[in-house]
């Protein structure tokens, strides 16, 4: 073996959901395809004597919490699934994610980017998102933490005081109303798979765990809107959360996701994503 894939995580955090599941998927598919696989835990990494890494290798940051030593080990050489080098591109919240798509001119929510306790910019956030219900969601979270329905003023004024008051930044999002909401995971110019999560009649949210889950087909324009997204964001491989609009079918973006925890897709519908993720990265042309 001469490539090598370094995986990367981190053991103390909280926010990843499979990390086990997700490892030994690249283990068995590295196995396959005779790569190298090198996973690094950040918690236990001895920064003063890191890897080398070159051409010939992979580098993927599998999940939330390693973003420094992914900030460490990255370089214009080694393969990614980053359309170009930056390293300032790396980001761990999708949250921040959805402003490169609305100044790519992608359909999204009407989102107001920086919360506030201040009570007239309030009244006139809920004016220019639709009125209510509103989607407040704060930063940092996954898995549908800190995503909630706000269906008054009133409600609005005393979860933004509390808010503010322990320092925790949020957003305000115009409420889209839908059936489902489709993960759609992207690899290079394509759609690899697509899976429908059910909004349920109790909790708007869609936790792959908690809702009703399958695989499904988008429209060629739906996921090339998905594609978009994506790439907006300067990823090759990613998870886009599309919903459509009940009243009139329009599509959105509501957010894009790297890493995504694409392990509970391959245990439950086999779409072998580790196996296409690591063929795609080694043998691609990268975009400079």
């Amino acid at each position: 073996m001469s490539a090598k894939f370094f995986c990367l995580y981190n053991s103390s955090a909280s926010e990843s959901h499979s990390v086990s599941d997700r490892l030994k998927l690249f283990e068995e598919a590295c196995q396959k395809l005779e790569i190298e696989f090198v996973p690094l835990d950040q918690s236990k990494t001895d920064f003063s004597k890191l890897p080398h890494t070159d051409s010939e290798d992979g580098l993927y940051n599998c999940a939330r919490g390693s973003y420094l030593l992914e900030y460490a080990l990255l370089s214009p050489l080694v393969k990614t699934f980053y359309r170009s080098y930056n390293p300032n591109s790396i980001k761990d919240d999708n949250g921040i994610l959805q402003a490169a798509l609305v100044a790519h001119g992608i359909d999204t929510p009407k989102t107001i980017f920086c919360g506030t306790n201040d009570r007239t910019h309030l009244k006139k956030y809920a004016d220019y998102l639709g009125g209510f219900p509103l989607v407040l969601k704060t930063y940092g979270k996954s898995g549908g933490l800190g995503v909630i329905s706000i269906d008054s003023l009133s409600s609005l004024y005393s979860l933004a005081d509390y808010l503010i008051a322990e320092n925790i930044s949020f957003q305000l999002k115009e409420w889209i109303d839908a059936d489902t909401v489709e993960r759609v995971t992207i690899l290079g110019d394509r759609v690899l798979y697509t899976i429908s999560r059910a909004i349920g009649p109790e909790d708007f949210r869609t936790d792959y765990f908690k809702n009703h889950n399958e695989l499904v087909s988008l429209d060629k324009e739906s996921e090339r809107l998905a594609i978009l997204a994506a790439h907006a964001c300067n990823y090759n491989f990613a998870g886009v959360d599309l919903i459509r609009r009940k009243k009139d079918g329009k599509a959105f973006i509501l957010e894009v996701n790297f890493p995504q925890n694409f392990a509970p897709h391959e245990i439950d519908f086999k779409t072998n994503c580790a196996e296409e993720m690591l063929r795609w990265l080694f043998l691609q042309t990268k975009v400079q």
